[in-house]
């Protein structure tokens, strides 16, 4: 497992190996999905701020694994996942490929 650091922040851990994240992470789609996220009102990436991937800490694994029932509940999530399915559909043969954010996204289709 990877973690997704924005701007030297933690933001995302990614259930890949380090070829697959690094992939996931330079793909456009995934680059757009991130501008469109936000948290507390701001973008979680503002297209400028570097993007860089390390190993998880044993601390977001366990949070990573122990996220697992919930991450259909996060519309953001959801939404990365739904992403990353596409680019399965695209010709990636990798199956299973989960993001979890570390930060609280805004989930602005519950505001009515």
């Amino acid at each position: 497992m990877l973690t997704l650091m924005i701007g030297g922040k933690a933001v995302a851990v990614i259930d890949a190996d380090e070829e697959d994240g690094r992939n996931i992470v330079a793909s456009e789609d995934f680059r757009q999905e991130l501008k469109r996220l936000r948290t507390a009102g701001n973008p979680v990436w503002d297209g400028q701020a570097s993007l860089d991937v390390r190993p998880a800490h044993e601390s977001e694994i366990a949070d990573f694994d122990d996220a697992d029932d919930v991450v259909d509940e996060d519309i953001g999530e959801a939404d990365v996942a739904e992403m990353l399915e596409d680019e399965e559909d695209e010709g990636d043969d990798e199956d299973g490929l989960a993001v979890m954010f570390l930060i609280p996204l805004d989930n602005s289709e519950d505001e009515e």
